[in-house]
C-alpha cells in the first residue's frame, strides 16, 4: 500500500503543494490463493468420498470405530470359518457338491461312468490288472480307493486331491453362508431388495464353486486311474 502525489486542480499558482491519495496495490498472488483454495477443497472432497476426513479428531474417532467393530469381526471370521467347515462331514459335503443323496462320492462311478471319458486311461490295461470292473457303486468306490492308496504320492494325484478338497469345502461354506446370512439380513434394518440381491449373489457363488468342485473331484478320480493304467 503506497501514497502517490497528484497535482491540484487550478488552485493557487506557484507553491501550491499537491495532495496525496492512498493507492492499494493488489498483489498477484490472489490467483494463487484461489487455486490453492480450490485444491484444498478437492482434497477434502476426495477424502469425504472415500469415507475419510482430514481432521485429526475425526480420524481418531474413525479408527476407534474400525478397531472396535470391524476389527472384532475380522478376528472372528477365520475362527467361524474353521468351525463351520467342521459342521458338515465328508459325505454331506459330497452331497452338496455332486447333488446325489445315495453314493455321492465320485469314486462310486469310477468304472461305470468316468473311466471311458478320459483318453489318457488304458482301459484294457486296467481290466488286465483288476479283471472285470465292479458294477455296484460301493464296490467301485472300494476298488478305486484301493488303487488310490497305491498312487497317493504321485504329483497329479496329490494335487488333484488337494484341489478337490479345497473347492469342496468352499462349496459347503458358500451354501451355509447363502442360508444363514440372508436370514440375518432379513431380521436387520436392511431393505428387502438389498437382502435379496445379497442372497442371489451368495447362491450364485455356491453354484459356481460347487461346479468347480465337481469337476475337480472327477478329475481326481481319473488321475488315479490314469496312474494305475500306466504303472508296471
Amino acid at each position: 500500500m503506497t501514497w502517490k502525489p497528484i497535482s491540484g486542480d487550478g488552485g493557487s499558482g506557484g507553491g501550491g503543494g499537491g495532495s496525496r491519495i492512498l493507492i492499494k496495490r493488489v498483489k498477484p498472488e490472489i490467483g494463487i490463493r484461489v487455486v490453492r483454495t480450490e485444491q484444498v477443497a478437492c482434497d477434502v472432497l476426495s477424502l469425504r468420498i472415500y469415507g475419510l476426513t482430514p481432521f485429526p479428531e475425526s480420524v481418531e474417532h474413525f479408527w476407534q470405530r474400525v478397531s472396535a467393530k470391524n476389527g472384532l469381526i475380522a478376528l472372528c471370521m477365520p475362527l467361524a470359518t474353521v468351525v463351520l467347515n467342521g459342521v458338515l462331514g465328508d459325505l454331506a459335503k459330497a452331497r452338496l457338491v455332486f447333488w446325489r443323496w445315495k453314493n455321492p462320492l465320485p469314486g462310486c462311478r469310477a468304472f461305470s461312468e468316468l473311466v471311458n471319458t478320459d483318453p489318457r486311461i488304458d482301459v484294457a490295461a486296467l481290466k488286465a490288472k483288476h479283471g472285470a470292473f465292479p458294477r455296484s457303486p460301493k464296490d467301485q468306490n472300494a476298488l478305486w480307493f484301493q488303487i488310490y492308496k497305491k498312487h497317493a504320492e504321485a504329483l497329479t494325484v496329490s494335487e488333484g486331491h488337494r484341489a478337490y478338497l479345497l473347492t469342496r469345502d468352499m462349496a459347503s461354506l458358500s451354501l451355509i453362508f447363502a442360508l444363514v446370512f440372508p436370514l440375518c439380513a432379513l431380521l436387520s434394518p436392511i431393505q428387502r431388495g438389498v437382502a435379496f440381491i445379497y442372497y442371489a449373489a451368495l447362491l450364485g457363488q455356491y453354484l459356481v464353486v460347487a461346479t468347480s468342485a465337481r469337476n475337480y473331484g472327477r478329475r481326481f478320480v481319473l488321475n488315479v486311474l490314469t496312474e494305475e493304467s500306466h504303472s508296471k
